[in-house]
């Protein structure tokens, strides 16, 4: 069993208009990490800086944790983030998310999740939610994978100025894997979660990412994100886009 699998990320942020822990995030990339039976522990590291006429630096630590026996798959990961510009904190968030799956002998995969979060940027204090759904998954053709997952979740949030809002959603995802030849693959996840009670107030996610493998050790990446919320608090802008190329060095 391989206990640790340790890697080390050096990333070059191009463009960003929203910090990685920007409200909702893609949490389908650790399903697909390869687990292993027993334990299995992953630490990251991410550093991005820009220099001129604006000084800052970003720096982003996360780890995983999973545990699998048989059928049954236990995932989290715990994220943060803290940004300064010219010696000032100008942003910090914190990111909690723990899923259960059940692979049964079917197409069908039944599974229980839920997650903790606050990110300053977006003057949320804190963010909660527990949910279940079924997922849908399979390969269409050698080199194509598809799947798509739909359930419910509760979700309570919690803002300045003491403004809480409770919303019952629908979750829904739809994940598209293609490995046209090797070492290429691209991957894009999209998630899209209305308010039962109101169809209209709707959080949109979509992460699409490009990954070369150059050596066994040394992995070039580039991945877009889009996220979109109808309704967001404060008046602040409906959508966030970031660009982000990056070098992953694995041993």
């Amino acid at each position: 069993m391989r206990f640790f699998q340790r890697f080390i990320n050096f990333s070059l942020i191009i463009c960003l208009s929203a910090p990685l822990l920007h409200g909702q995030i893609n949490t389908e990339k650790l399903r697909q990490s390869a687990w292993e039976e027993g334990w299995n522990v992953r630490v990251g590291l991410d550093l991005s800086f820009r220099r001129g006429n604006v000084e800052k630096t970003d720096y982003l630590l996360d780890g995983v944790l999973g545990w699998r026996r048989g059928d049954h798959l236990v995932f989290g990961k715990i994220l943060g983030e803290f940004e300064d510009a010219s010696g000032s904190q100008i942003y910090n968030a914190a990111f909690v998310h723990l899923r259960y799956n059940l692979h049964l002998k079917t197409p069908i995969t039944p599974e229980i999740f839920t997650q903790y979060q606050f990110d300053k940027s977006l003057k949320l204090n804190t963010r909660f939610l527990i949910g279940s759904g079924i997922r849908l998954e399979g390969n269409v053709t050698k080199n194509l994978y598809m799947a798509f997952g739909t359930g419910y979740m509760w979700e309570q949030e919690n803002y300045e100025q003491d403004i809480s809002l409770t919303t019952p959603r629908w979750t829904n995802y739809m994940v598209v894997n293609w490995h046209p030849k090797p070492p290429v693959s691209i991957s894009n996840t999209l998630y899209a979660q209305p308010a039962f009670d109101e169809f209209s107030f709707i959080r949109i996610l979509n992460e699409g990412s490009l990954r070369v493998e150059l050596t066994r050790h040394i992995v070039l990446r580039m991945t877009l994100n889009y996220r979109y919320d109808s309704d967001p608090m404060f008046q602040l802008r409906k959508y966030d886009i970031s660009l982000t190329n990056g070098l992953e060095v694995r041993f």
